[in-house]
C-alpha cells in the first residue's frame, strides 16, 4: 500500500501485512495491533520500536516459518539438477547435441558422502538439513549470529566463511537478507569456491555481490527466488561462459 493510501487510514488500521515496514512509529497507530511481515524476515529494529510494539500489545510476525519447507524443497532440487546435470541435459536433447555413457557423466557427482555447506542457520537451513542427511554428508555451517556450541548441538559442524566456501561440494546460501549481511560474499569470496562445486543461492541475491560483466553471476542475480550454479573453470571475469548447469527460478516457484 502507498505511504499516502496509509495515512489515511493510519488511526483505523487494526492489522498491516506488509513486505517491508515503511509507515513510521508505531505510536501513531492507535489501533493497531498486528504486523504481519510476508518478505521472509521480521522487519529490522531500525524500521520497528519493537520496544513500544511490546508495550502497545502490537505482535510483529513473519511468514517465513511457513516458507520454509517449501524453499528447502527446491534447494535440495536445486542442488540435485546441477550436480546431475538433468537441465543440462535436457537441453542438451533439445539441441541434438546429448551424450550417453561416460561422456554424458562427465563432471558430474552425486550428493551421497559429499561436504555440504549451509551460510546461514536458521529456519530454512534446518528444514533443508533433514532433506539432506539421508545423503551422509557431512554438514558444515557459517551463521555468525549462532555460538558454535549451538551449531554443534544442531548436528552441524561450525566453520569459518572462508573455509567453507572453499571446501564444500556444495553450499547453500541461506541467510535471510539483512542489512548487515548486503553483498557479504563478494567476488574475492566466489573466487574461493572449487571448480566443481554447486552454489545454491535461496535467499535473494541480497547476500552476494554480484560483478555485472559476469554472464554466469548476471544471471545467477536475476533470479528473485532462487537461483544455482556450477562455477566451473570458466572464470568469473567480462570473458566468463554460462555455467553449463546454471538455472534459476523465480520467487512464486517456492511456494506452491
Amino acid at each position: 500500500m502507498p505511504e499516502g493510501m496509509f495515512e489515511q487510514h493510519r488511526a483505523d488500521a487494526f492489522a498491516v501485512v506488509t513486505t517491508r515496514w515503511r509507515y513510521g512509529e508505531v505510536s501513531q497507530c492507535p489501533k493497531l495491533r498486528a504486523i504481519l511481515e510476508v518478505g521472509g524476515r521480521h522487519p529490522s529494529p531500525a524500521a520497528v520500536d519493537y520496544d513500544a510494539c511490546r508495550a502497545k500489545g502490537i505482535r510483529v510476525l513473519s511468514c517465513a516459518p511457513a516458507f520454509g519447507p517449501m524453499v528447502a524443497e527446491m534447494a535440495l532440487g536445486l542442488a540435485i539438477d546441477a550436480a546431475r546435470e538433468i537441465t543440462a541435459g535436457h537441453e542438451a536433447f533439445r539441441a541434438g547435441g546429448e551424450k550417453y555413457l561416460w561422456p554424458g557423466n562427465v563432471g558430474t557427482f552425486t550428493l551421497y558422502g559429499e561436504t555440504v555447506g549451509f551460510i546461514g542457520f536458521g529456519g530454512l537451513a534446518q528444514c533443508l538439513k533433514p532433506l539432506i542427511e539421508p545423503f551422509g554428508c557431512r554438514l558444515v555451517a557459517y551463521d555468525p549470529w549462532r555460538t558454535e556450541a549451538y551449531l554443534k548441538d544442531q548436528g552441524v559442524e561450525p566453520m569459518p566463511l572462508f573455509e567453507l566456501l572453499s571446501q564444500a561440494r556444495v553450499i547453500f546460501v541461506l541467510a535471510i537478507p539483512s542489512v548487515e549481511n548486503k553483498a557479504e560474499i563478494d567476488r574475492a569470496m566466489l573466487e574461493l569456491i572449487r571448480p566443481d562445486a554447486v552454489f545454491v543461492l535461496m535467499s535473494r541475491a541480497h547476500v552476494v555481490d554480484f560483478d555485472p560483466s559476469d554472464e554466469t553471476n548476471a544471471r545467477a542475480s536475476a533470479a528473485s527466488g532462487g537461483a544455482c550454479f556450477m562455477r566451473g573453470r570458466r572464470g568469473l571475469g567480462p570473458e566468463a561462459e554460462p555455467a553449463p548447469s546454471a538455472s534459476e527460478v523465480p520467487d512464486p516457484a517456492l511456494g506452491r
